[in-house]
């Protein structure tokens, strides 16, 4: 089953029927991955989208949801768990570009450590984006109070804040990378401290309506209804009607996210293509935390070699093809009440989300993942396309600066020789909201400055057009 959605109405290259009919069988191909490998997996039910160098997106279904008779929908939702990082990761570089907090601050600035077990006041911001801070994971099963707790009564409502009081005693060095939860959701509880909002409202304010993922929501501290979701298995046991209020409810900026696939692609695709952070805060994420590399598999499907890292809340995969091609991958995944698999492909310009409804099945999952992967690889960029690339390293669109904004950005362009250009502003449904440029300028860098007073928030298209020739890019305002 397909579904197409147009994420921007305007396309920056336009495909030929070449280009159309390689991404015809790739999807096609993909849908067959997911359709024969499902059973022979143990995987009841997986949900994908995909969002192509067109900035179209792809979604695609297979298998069941609650029983054989309850098919995967595009419109129910899914748990991305720690996919759910990245979002707390970016309000928190956001909220240091507008000056808010500082990245070397401690959390003793911010927070009463004191109020919260095995926690030391000096940790850096720095040091929990990294997931340096020498902090355990709260939820390591194996320590068993914090689960019994949180699972001896499915239908409490949990407020996540109650959760550290589980800390448990730290690494005896910071500095040091160690994944663990904890760092995420102190990080979550600095943005309400700083924003004196909740981190929902936050996440609304500042991603879930500009970038109009309209059925995203945080599970914290709510009453779950479970049929809004895509199903929940362990294995062979159906858990789809059983309450799981209070395990999605405990959870914060940590792994609180629910949403459509198409959803969390479109922030996954904003963020990771640089659309939303300066490029300086966006190379920074980058930096490999120290002791975060690792080679995690060899000879897997299509890939001799896969390493990866950690940058700031932000899983980083370095994947060497059996043809020596490297595949960059900025993301992450989760395993909560759904597995999930949330990367932007640098190389292709591919953003991909896959999920699935078995939590239990996460080495199956991973030979999923590696499957798709290969299917995608097949994506390649055509004549035209290239000539267009060509032409857009010389006519030139920059990213507007600030973006976010509020009310007001510049948006700079490089003109390659003297000509007619026209710039225009148009929101998400093809409408020209501002004309910013109307006529002949000189070669050379020009700087446009666009007020967005009379605007309202939300993600807006600017297009450059000359000579036959368009490149457009995204903006946000938020107000």
């Amino acid at each position: 089953m397909k579904t197409f959605i147009s994420l921007l109405f305007i396309l920056t290259i336009t495909f030929n029927t070449a280009s159309a009919q390689i991404y015809d069988a790739v999807i096609d191909n993909i849908q067959g991955i997911l359709d024969s490998k499902l059973n022979p997996y143990g995987i009841e039910g997986a949900g994908l989208t995909v969002i192509f160098p067109s900035d179209t997106v792809v979604t695609l279904t297979s298998g069941y949801a609650n029983g054989v008779n309850d098919a995967i929908s595009t419109n129910k939702n899914w748990h991305w768990a720690s996919g759910t990082k990245p979002l707390t990761g970016f309000v928190i570089l956001q909220m240091i570009e507008e000056g808010l907090i500082n990245i070397d601050d401690s959390i003793g600035d911010y927070l009463n450590t004191q109020e919260i077990p095995n926690v030391d006041s000096t940790i850096t911001i720095k040091q929990l984006l990294q997931h340096t801070s020498g902090l355990k994971e709260v939820w390591t099963p194996n320590e068993g109070v914090l689960w019994n707790a949180v699972w001896s009564d499915r239908s409490k409502v949990w407020d996540p804040k109650d959760i550290l009081s589980y800390m448990p005693e730290p690494y005896q060095s910071k500095g040091f990378h160690n994944y663990s939860s904890s760092n995420s959701y102190i990080l979550s509880f600095i943005i309400e401290e700083v924003s004196g909002k909740s981190l929902e409202t936050v996440f609304e304010e500042r991603i879930f309506t500009p970038l109009e993922m309209e059925s995203s929501y945080l599970s914290s501290g709510k009453n779950i209804d479970m049929t809004s979701l895509n199903g929940v298995w362990s294995g062979s046991e159906n858990r789809s009607t059983w309450p799981h209020t209070s395990y999605l409810s405990s959870r914060s900026g940590n792994s609180a996210h629910i949403s459509t696939s198409a959803d969390a692609a479109i922030f996954y695709r904003n963020y990771y293509t640089d659309s939303l952070l300066t490029k300086e805060t966006m190379d920074a994420l980058k930096v490999p935390a120290n002791g975060s590399s690792e080679v995690i598999a060899q000879n897997v499907a299509c890939f001799s070699k896969i390493t990866q890292t950690h940058g700031y809340e932000t899983t980083m995969f370095t994947l060497i093809t059996t043809n020596g091609e490297t595949a960059s991958l900025f993301g992450h995944g989760g395993n909560g009440v759904h597995n999930s698999f949330s990367f932007h492909w640098a190389e292709k310009n591919i953003t991909l989300v896959l999920a699935i409804n078995d939590f239990s099945a996460i080495n199956t999952f991973g030979a999923l993942v590696f499957d798709v992967l290969c299917g995608l690889d097949a994506v390649v960029e055509v004549s035209n396309e290239t000539e267009s690339l060509e032409i857009a390293d010389k006519f030139k669109l920059d990213q507007n600066y600030p973006n976010p904004f509020n009310p007001s950005t510049n948006i700079s362009f490089v003109l390659p020789s003297a000509s007619v250009v026209q710039l225009n502003v148009y929101n998400l449904l093809g409408q020209e909201v501002a004309s910013l440029v109307d006529g002949r300028l000189n070669s050379g860098n020009h700087s446009v400055n666009f007020d967005a007073s009379k605007l309202s928030s939300g993600v807006y298209i600017y297009r450059l057009s000359s000579g036959g020739i368009s490149y457009s890019r995204k903006m946000i305002l938020v107000k």
